[in-house]
């Protein structure tokens, strides 16, 4: 759900007032309220609407109300400081309203409970929960963050995200307090490779546990937590991960789903190692589908002669260029007439290339995404000639180059413009059609690298 229903056009205003009855901290609006329940009462999150009737919700899942020191601030860089329940920052009354609200509302929460969860990211509000409802919870988080496995907690909550109260974009509920109050307990009781067994879909081993611990102390995407999981099923992967003394999960997920012949020891090694050289990989491998079983064949052939990082940059040089190649290309603005024929494929582009001795194998980006299109000039006086789509509609001649990029006469020049003009008419607001991925898709990807 959407936290924060101000957000749209004609909604209303934010925060009027911040107040303390009995039992919460009160944010007041114009159409509802918030309410904050206190430490000592019944801790929780509330929205009581207009009409009367009210909802436990989470705040946002990036709220993180406390620094690591377990203290609540509003300076500019704070985590909290443009959460929607609090002004914007800038000098205003109501600002230091909700400063000194909430200062006081965290100062009645222990400061040795606010100091433990402060490390906790975007899981802090979560973590308080759990502890208010199930007390012992404390003395389990504060082991697993001494004992350097805080990271299992983070895989557990990230692993269930769904489930958890949290509010994010994609319209997520939330879990009740009585299921909240049983994740607590469950994660203290239940044998560790069970619980991530029953979390993920994974069968979870004590070793999967020691990989986990090999992570950054913080939370990862979901498929970064399974990735990992699954690679510890891999006999050749697992023994990479048993030796690697840090573990970058977003290498694994490279290495899983290039095809098998490519899942080499020392290719996820490097791709560990490597992570801008693992997303450059990544975003090649993203482009071949599936069912394309004979170019991955190929890809994976290629792949498993690698043995440096360096060779891994040059092969993505190579298949970027080969990928655009073997991609569908729009529809030609005519079908040409005489000596005048369209170049319709990526090795149409790289053979003008070479008979033409051109850079034309370096453009095919520009025939998929930006509004350009090449045609062979086959007569006496050899040629490539661009066309360029114009704002309007419709096409014009934009460059016409000889062999090696040298100039055409003008007798040649002026025939082949009179001949686009006469058959290619301007038609406003289209565009030819094209099953290619989008040009921030690839060329941001892959051809920037």
């Amino acid at each position: 759900m959407d936290f924060d229903s101000s957000s749209g056009r004609n909604a209303p205003m934010g925060p009027q007032r911040y107040r303390f009855n009995g039992n919460a901290l009160v944010v007041d609006y114009a159409d509802r309220q918030l309410l904050f329940g206190l430490w000592d009462r019944l801790h929780g999150f509330w929205r009581l609407h207009g009409t009367g009737g009210s909802e436990e919700v989470a705040p946002p899942h990036w709220w993180r109300p406390l620094n690591e020191q377990g203290v609540w601030s509003l300076s500019e860089d704070a985590p909290n400081s443009r959460v929607d329940f609090v002004p914007r920052p800038g000098k205003s009354n109501l600002r230091y309203e909700a400063n000194a609200a909430f200062v006081a509302y965290f100062d009645a929460i222990p400061r040795r409970i606010r100091r433990l969860v402060g490390g906790l990211e975007s899981y802090q509000w979560l973590a308080l929960d759990l502890i208010w409802q199930v007390p012992e919870f404390a003395a389990f988080l504060d082991d697993e963050i001494h004992e350097d496995r805080i990271q299992y907690f983070f895989t557990c909550c990230v692993l269930t995200n769904e489930l958890f109260a949290v509010c994010d974009v994609a319209g997520e509920g939330t879990m009740s307090r009585a299921d909240r109050r049983q994740f607590a307990i469950s994660i203290m009781k239940t044998r560790r490779p069970e619980f991530l067994t029953r979390l993920s879909g994974i069968k979870c081993t004590k070793s999967s546990l020691r990989m986990l611990g090999k992570l950054e102390k913080r939370a990862y995407r979901p498929e970064c937590y399974r990735a990992l999981l699954r690679a510890a099923q891999d006999p050749a992967a697992a023994k990479v991960l048993a030796h690697a003394s840090q573990i970058n999960p977003n290498g694994i997920k490279t290495w899983l789903a290039l095809p098998e012949l490519a899942h080499l020891p020392n290719l996820l090694k490097i791709l560990m190692a490597e992570p801008e050289i693992s997303d450059e990989l990544g975003a090649i491998n993203w482009q071949i589908p599936m069912d394309r079983s004979a170019i991955r064949h190929r890809m994976g052939q290629s792949l498993s002669k690698i043995r440096t990082a360096v060779q891994i940059s040059k092969w993505c040089d190579r298949w970027s260029k080969r990928i655009l190649g073997e991609m569908e290309f729009p529809k030609a603005p005519f079908a040409g007439y005489g000596p005048l024929r369209p170049l319709s494929s990526g090795q149409d582009m790289r053979r003008e290339s070479r008979e033409m001795r051109n850079c034309l194998d370096d453009l095919i980006g520009t025939v998929l995404w930006d509004g350009a299109y090449f045609y062979h000039w086959g007569g006496q006086q050899t040629a490539t000639v661009m066309l360029q789509e114009k704002s309007e509609g419709g096409w014009q001649v934009s460059q016409i180059l000889g062999p090696g990029n040298e100039d055409v006469s003008d007798c040649l020049v002026r025939r082949v413009t009179r001949l686009v003009e006469r058959h290619v008419r301007p038609q406003p607001n289209t565009k030819p059609t094209s099953t290619c991925p989008s040009k921030e898709d690839l060329i941001t990807c892959i051809s920037t690298k």
